[in-house]
């Protein structure tokens, strides 16, 4: 686990005399935005052991994360359909559909279209990213994706009215930015999530 301390050497050398929580916080977001938007992130959920007596069930997500958007279902350990929840009625759970589906009004429950029996075993992959009072990344994620990272953690901190103050440094930063992000994106759909390293990025 590397806690947002450890990519204090990259951020506070530019944006000196900036209290620490303050650092911590536009790294925080930086990550949470990057990971939202990109869906690199993504982790197994804990099995949910359906019983026929409960119609939804609550998500676990892993510690100091958040949950984007379901990426894939198994029941029993075959793939079960996603339904995208905006397409269906107003009543999803009272519709006939061909096939079983999972759906979840919320990303924090999910439940099952028809009537499953008990002891019936869910797992679902999610698309997660950083919570709003996250502590750190797994170390992989942190390694991997620090560069982005702290740029955006940067335009957010040198667009702060004070002594770090600089529009044209953030503007720069924040392309660094955005442009990691498309990489990102275009690799994932690619089916190629962050293949190659990148170059590093050097701040004035």
């Amino acid at each position: 686990m590397a806690i947002w301390s450890d990519f204090h050497s990259d951020v506070a050398l530019h944006v000196q005399a900036c209290p620490n929580p303050l650092i911590d916080q536009a790294l925080c977001r930086s990550a949470a935005e990057f990971f939202k938007r990109t869906k690199a992130w993504t982790a197994w959920l804990e099995p949910i052991t359906m019983a026929a007596s409960l119609q939804s069930y609550e998500l676990e997500p892993p510690e100091d994360t958040a949950i984007v958007s379901i990426q894939k279902a198994t029941l029993n350990g075959h793939a079960l359909p996603v339904a995208a929840f905006r397409l269906l009625g107003k009543n999803p759970q009272s519709q006939s559909l061909r096939e079983r589906a999972l759906i979840s009004t919320d990303r924090s429950t999910v439940s099952v279209l028809q009537t499953q029996g008990a002891k019936t075993k869910l797992e679902i992959q999610a698309v997660i990213t950083v919570s709003q009072d996250a502590k750190g990344l797994p170390d992989l994620h942190a390694s991997f994706y620090r560069e982005p990272i702290v740029a955006g953690a940067l335009h957010r901190l040198w667009r702060v009215p004070g002594p770090f103050f600089n529009p044209q440094a953030a503007k720069d930063a924040l392309q660094a930015f955005e442009q990691a992000i498309a990489r990102e994106q275009t690799q994932s759909f690619q089916g190629a999530p962050g293949q190659m390293p990148r170059a590093a990025v050097g701040w004035c």
